[in-house]
């Protein structure tokens, strides 16, 4: 079965780069594993879906997601199956049909995504909530200052429009006869009245149930990490998996971005959360946090999926709701 990592944090602050980079220097271990990251985005559900319920301009809530599959996928690959995954299109903002990409036999599987941390339930609300971080052998949050959020956001959009030369998707043709302040303009405007209020209502709250906070600068390089302190549940995978990971992100500082460094800035850890030790570097292996097993048999059990069932098995968005 795989170790299962999870990573979360708000639109545009660099969850996929994180996932990326994480995977490729956890390749290069002493061991070599092999890994693989994947994406919640393809839980989305499609537009024509979102927009029959009215819910396009809440994509990224936690309703707008496919969360009994979602679930699947993960007790899934907790039971050590390959699972096909929906793929998502940032280009066509929204998942594409027939696409999939297969997961579930690396030894370290990376999955990114707004709702990581989230709590998910049927949705007909039968069964009891499954906290996802508890299918998780390990969580990290990124986080960043809100100005540098709607920045990057603004970014990302003009890298888009770019990359679309003058035939924008359906999505995009909003922004195809505006100047380059219109656009920050109108990207910063959508980005505080979706994302922020996603952000604040669903995404930060769950932040302090992460194993790990990664905080990110201005120019994308990693301030400070934070790590769980010693009075924490999760202090046995912390103490052996965390130390070694944090330390790889802080080794490799830059994640993305060209952008003037800035000067960083000190945030106070909360109650639970410390700052990573120097002399906890390389210490131990990969342990899995004892309670994911009980919330994986409850997961498994309420959703009918048993350890080396036939795979590689397809877990797909809701097409006709």
């Amino acid at each position: 079965m795989p170790l299962l990592i999870g990573i979360a944090g708000p639109v545009a602050v660099g969850k996929s780069t994180i996932a990326r980079v994480l995977g490729e220097l956890l390749s290069r271990r002493p061991a070599a594993p092999s890994t693989g990251s994947v994406t919640t985005d393809g839980f989305l559900y499609p537009n024509r879906i979102l927009e029959r319920r009215g819910l396009l301009d809440r994509k990224g809530f936690p309703e707008s997601y496919d969360q009994e599959a979602m679930l699947r996928f993960l007790a899934a690959a907790r039971a050590g199956r390959q699972v096909r995954v929906p793929v998502y299109s940032h280009e066509h903002y929204d998942v594409v049909p027939g696409r999939s990409v297969t997961v579930g036999r690396e030894d370290i599987l990376i999955v990114e995504g707004l709702n990581v941390l989230q709590s998910c339930r049927r949705p007909d609300g039968r069964g009891p909530a499954v906290d996802l971080t508890d299918l998780f052998d390990l969580t990290l949050y990124v986080d960043a200052e809100l100005d540098d959020l709607r920045r990057w956001y603004v970014a990302r959009l003009r890298t888009l429009l770019r990359t679309a030369r003058g035939n924008p998707p359906a999505h995009l043709r909003r922004y195809a006869c505006l100047s380059a302040a219109e656009i920050a303009e109108e990207a910063t405007r959508r980005y505080r009245e979706i994302n922020e209020v996603n952000l604040v209502e669903n995404i930060q709250p769950t932040r302090e149930r992460a194993d790990v906070i990664v905080r990110k600068g201005s120019d994308h390089a990693v301030r400070e990490v934070l790590v769980r302190g010693s009075g924490d549940a999760t202090t046995s995978a912390a103490a052996s998996a965390l130390p070694a990971i944090t330390t790889m992100i802080r080794d490799r500082p830059r994640c993305q971005g060209r952008a003037a460094p800035a000067a960083p800035t000190k945030a106070q850890p909360s109650a639970n959360i410390s700052p990573l030790a120097p002399s906890s570097v390389e210490r131990g292996t990969f342990s899995r946090r004892g309670m994911a097993t009980n919330c994986t048999t409850t997961a498994t059990t309420m959703l009918g999926v048993k350890a080396n069932d036939s795979p590689p098995a397809p877990i797909a968005p809701v097409t006709s709701r």
